[in-house]
């Protein structure tokens, strides 16, 4: 599952056939079952724009995850705390960004690969 913030349609700085275009390709190449997006810009009344964990929640309630048993991988403190606020462990991959990680992750890769051998136990 891909789950991800599009702030940029609501506010017409990206139009949303060229969204589905790329979501369409990267699910054609990757093993993705779906991808959720939340397309509102940040605030109190949205319970899906990470870091809250509305995404993950209607994940979890459509294919039987258990938020304990799952992990959210991402590359910024949204994501991360998308993943605390859902109970799942949470991997960072850092990307060497400026922003302040506003959540703790429980583990911190250097890239997508490392994350999956965390992940998967193969970690070196």
């Amino acid at each position: 599952m891909i789950v991800t913030n599009q702030p940029d349609i609501e506010k017409g700085l990206m139009n949303k056939s060229d969204l589905d275009l790329m979501h369409e390709y990267l699910m054609s190449e990757l093993a993705i079952d779906k991808i959720y997006v939340c397309y509102c810009v940040e605030g109190p009344e949205c319970s899906c724009y990470k870091p809250q964990p509305g995404l993950l929640k209607t994940a979890a309630e459509e294919w039987n995850i258990n938020s304990s048993d799952s992990f959210m991988v991402g590359d910024r403190w949204r994501d991360i705390g998308a993943g605390k606020n859902f109970g799942c462990k949470t991997v960072f991959i850092d990307n060497g960004y400026t922003e302040e990680l506003n959540f703790r992750p429980d583990y911190i890769a250097n890239s997508l690969i490392q994350a999956s051998q965390i992940i998967t136990g193969k970690a070196v």
